[in-house]
């Protein structure tokens, strides 16, 4: 036997102790994002080594869906619901939680493209027309199940667009960024809305229904970009005990508040990050529902987990490698993790440029599990 076959059974062996579940699977394209599109079933945005895109709506494995009720299952499949071809290439998606409806941004395009799931019980996702908006391929995020907050990538102001309608509004006209440049929307409350600069991460709250200012995160310049996350979602996680805002560079500079608090970090840190070419990263943050553990990827092959300490001292306390020991996955070899989400307070998904998507849950974070069992 090889070397390299016993360093894998070790591995195998090993990761029943390190992961109560663990799923793996093989996909026909890249996944780069993923989203809920209800309680059993993910969006998959995908590309296919030709570069178009791929659009799927999966079924999450019973096993997994079921862990929380404590059932029994032998059902490890990620079933393809329903799939397209769009035909113009998609930068993001976002999926309206339990109500059958992606919006997607498509490439150097202007507008919000709507595809339908579920349409007549078929396998199609269809796309039901385009909504009209004064941004070419906009940052979307989701203020409710009718409402999105649009920013562009240049000095065009936000936009507040209705679903339902197609109307816009710019509520936000007096934001007081100038110039724009690249501003990532992320809501953080029913009626509060975080912009956030990439270059610096300096935010700024404003109140959706007036557009008056209500708070401000300064920012922290440095070379990298930075990026965004809050364990708020308005469908999936409306009302968490605490809500937590987390800044991360591509450098590896993590800064962590409490919406309740923005005057004071809860946390500002450097994490131990591998050594690699800032403009080959794209890091992608995360926090548990909870806000009680984050999670970073886009740096390297892994997914690290990380507790948030109440004197704010923030310690990884799991890294999944699952990714590195799919390495042959369709032929394709593993730069880096693509993305990875929280489906629960323990269980991850994470999908990778080899054309994998694991599912998985830490059997290790102790402080968590002894809450929740």
């Amino acid at each position: 036997m090889s070397v390299y076959n016993d360093e894998e059974d070790e591995w195998y062996c090993n990761s029943i102790q390190r992961y109560k579940e663990l799923v793996m699977f093989e996909t026909e394209y890249v996944v780069g994002q993923i989203e809920f599109s209800d309680p059993g079933s993910i969006c998959v945005l995908g590309r296919r080594p030709s570069g178009h895109s791929v659009l799927s709506e999966l079924a999450l494995p019973a096993k997994i869906v079921n862990s929380k009720k404590n059932l029994i299952s032998i059902n490890n499949d990620l079933k393809i619901k329903a799939g397209v071809f769009p035909t113009f290439p998609i930068a993001q998606i976002l999926c309206i939680y339990g109500e059958g409806k992606i919006v997607a941004a498509e490439e150097s395009l202007p507008g919000v493209a709507v595809y339908e799931l579920n349409v007549e019980d078929s396998d199609k996702i269809q796309r039901s027309g385009t909504l009209t908006v004064p941004l070419t391929e906009p940052v979307l995020s989701l203020i409710d199940a009718k409402t999105l907050l649009l920013t562009a990538n240049n000095d065009k102001k936000p936009v507040i667009l209705d679903l339902a309608s197609g109307k816009t509004s710019t509520t936000l006209e007096k934001c007081s960024f100038s110039p724009f440049g690249h501003i990532l929307p992320t809501i953080v409350s029913p009626n509060v809305a975080l912009l956030c600069k990439r270059k610096d991460s300096h935010s700024i709250l404003y109140d959706i229904r007036t557009g008056s200012s209500v708070g401000c995160i300064l920012g922290n310049p440095t070379s990298s970009l930075w990026t965004a996350a809050t364990n708020y979602h308005p469908l999936r996680n409306p009302a968490p005990s605490i809500t937590t805002l987390a800044f991360l560079s591509a450098s590896g500079l993590l800064r962590i508040y409490d919406l309740r608090n923005l005057h004071k970090e809860i946390s500002n840190c450097q994490l131990t990050l591998p050594d690699v070419k800032e403009k080959d990263i794209n890091p992608r943050i995360q926090l548990s529902p909870s806000g009680e553990y984050l999670s970073v990827s886009g740096y390297d092959t892994t997914v690290g987990i990380y507790h948030l300490g109440p004197s704010g001292l923030v310690t990884e306390v799991f890294k999944h490698d699952g990714h590195e020991h799919m390495e042959h996955c369709n032929h394709t070899l593993l730069s880096t993790v693509t993305d990875h989400v929280w489906y629960d307070n323990y269980t991850i998904i994470s999908a990778a440029d080899n054309m994998s998507l694991n599912c998985w849950q830490p059997s290790n974070l102790k402080l968590l599990w002894n809450r929740l069992n």
